[in-house]
């Protein structure tokens, strides 16, 4: 249980910031702003891509960001560095790493 807040202090919890009129029954608001996705960032699939082999959940890497942000190259590679797929997925297609994600190994027969 959390602590109610009554000298307007903010605290963190599991990664959610409680603020100045916070209670625990109410929704928690994540401390961190989401920033515009970049070069090099970790992407997770939104949803499936069955004619490259690639599953709602898959992890990537950017390595381009299209003008405006509006699409993005992202390379899906398995775990000894071979690249599965270099596609381009629009924003709406992928989402950042999140702190609390777990990642997931399955097999891809190619």
């Amino acid at each position: 249980m959390l602590p109610h807040n009554t000298n307007n202090t903010r605290w963190s919890y599991l990664g959610y910031e409680i603020g100045l009129d916070s209670h625990p029954a109410r929704k928690f608001m994540p401390c961190e702003q989401e920033s515009a996705m970049k070069e090099f960032d970790l992407a997770v699939l939104r949803q499936d891509l069955a004619k490259l082999g690639l599953k709602k959940g898959d992890i990537g890497t950017i390595v381009i960001v299209h003008k405006g942000r509006k699409a993005y190259e992202v390379e899906f590679a398995d775990l000894d560095g071979r690249t599965i797929a270099l596609v381009t997925l629009t924003a709406s297609q992928i989402r950042r790493v999140q702190r609390r994600d777990v990642s997931h190994v399955r097999l891809v027969l190619r």
